[in-house]
Order: C-alpha cells, then structure tokens, then sequence
C-alpha cells in the first residue's frame, strides 16, 4: 500500500495512456506473425499478450512503485489482502477474437482498494475507443480523441438489452436466467466491452454464468460503478478480488435499479 491517498484521477488519467501504449502494442504484433501457445486452462497466448503485459507492468511499476500487480499471464497467484491496493491486469481480453483477426479486445486495468474497484479503464485499440471510470467520480468514453461523459440508464419499459459472452459462459444456465427477463434484444460479444456498452446506456444487463477471472472483471465493474450501475455474484453478494486464483463466481451486471 501507499503511505499518502491515490489521486484517482491522476492514476486513471495515466494509466489510459498506459493502456493505449498497450493496444499500440498489440495492433503491431497482429500485423507480425503470430506465436501462439496455450495455457494450463487451455485458453490461448500470444506473443502480444506478453509483450502488453510487459509494457504495463514496467509503467506502472514506474507510476506507483509500492503497489503491486496482478497480471493474467505473469502473477495470478501474487498473495492479495483484503485491505491492501493492488492493480489488476488483463493485457488481452478476447485472445481468439485478437486471433481470428476481429476488433472487439480489450486490453483492461483496474486499481483495488480494500478488495473494491477503485478505478478502471477498458480500452479497444483496434476500435480507437476507451473507457475510463472512477466510482464515486465519473465514467468516460473516449472515441477518436473526443471524450464524452456517460452514464447508465434505466431499464426501458419494451424490455432491456442484454449482452452475453460470443465464447464464453454456460448457456443454459444464461437460457434459464433470461426467461424471468423481459428482453428486447440480446447481442453476443467478445471481451469486456459489454461492461462499456452497459455504463454508456446502450445495454442493460450482462449475465455472466460460468468460470471467469478478476481481471476479466474488475476494470468493467469500475466503469458500471462509476456509470451509475451495479454488479454482483448472481445471489447478490459483492464480488471478492482476493479469492484464491482470482476466480470470480457467476455475476450479474446491470445498470441503473433506483429509477
């Protein structure tokens, strides 16, 4: 931990940029050969996944030396306090979609503060858009160098918009959830940019059954607090970034409820 209060601010102001380094990172790998290899869970690697994760971890190593990291690919076991600051990176969200050559990774930073998203940014380089959220603060969207305030909304009286994993998640278990729900349309996405589409109001509920990770997790659930929405286990308790492994239960994202 830090001896002196974070300036949030100044933190998600820097670590945008951090994250925008990243993705310049990735977008040149992509055009390079790809060298993929695959992880003890199965999921797949690539030479961008390292090369993102290295430049972040330097940076902010740099940007707040007393605060530890944890990485998908080079410390997901580093011990976490439930009292302690830590950041929490994913340097690729959406490997397969980065793979096939599709547009929807993200590359995700969150700061914890007393096992709580203190900050997060969500950024996807090859859409030239950003996410940035600060709970208690605002949440922005930066699209070509133009950022825009935004916020949750309320569900819609026709029926919501949900978002759901194109590749992840367990179906039927999503199936028998969404038939208590009034939907109006259900689209199918890679990466966290469903949390970016849910803080921004044009989405409002993300179901997510089935095994994931904090890092998947934490940056996405800043921007939802930080919007004005809400997330939480499916039964309704906070979510627990100091788990063992880093595992995160199934969960439930929305926005607004008080309306």
């Amino acid at each position: 931990m830090t001896s002196a209060p974070l300036d949030r601010i100044a933190l998600a102001a820097r670590a945008f940029e951090i994250a925008r380094e990243a993705g310049q990172i990735v977008l040149k790998k992509r055009n390079a050969s790809l060298r993929i290899q695959a992880k003890k869970d199965g999921s797949p690697a690539t030479a961008a996944d390292i090369a993102s994760e290295e430049h972040i971890i330097a940076a902010l190593g740099r940007l707040t030396p007393d605060i530890p990291i944890v990485a998908e690919e080079s410390s997901p076991s580093l011990a976490r306090q439930a009292n302690a600051s830590f950041w929490l990176i994913d340097p690729l969200d959406g490997t397969k979609d980065y793979i096939a050559g599709e547009s929807e990774f993200t590359i995700n930073l969150a700061l914890i503060v007393n096992n709580q998203p203190a900050l997060g940014v969500l950024h996807a380089p090859a859409l030239e858009e950003t996410y940035i959220g600060i709970p208690g603060g605002e949440a922005t969207r930066v699209r070509q160098e133009r950022a825009v305030q935004i916020s949750s909304r309320c569900p819609p009286p026709n029926g919501v918009t949900v978002v759901s994993s194109r590749r992840h998640g367990d179906d039927l278990e999503l199936k028998k959830y969404l038939g208590e729900v009034k939907v109006a349309t259900h689209k199918r996405m890679s990466s966290a940019l469903k949390f970016g589409l849910i803080a921004a109001g044009e989405a409002d509920l993300y179901p997510r059954f089935g095994r994931v990770m904090g890092w998947d997790v934490a940056a996405g659930h800043a921007i939802i607090l930080a919007a004005g929405g809400r997330l939480t286990t499916a039964t309704g308790q906070p979510i627990d970034y100091t788990a063992p492994g880093c595992d995160i239960p199934n969960f439930i994202a929305r926005g607004r409820l008080n309306c």
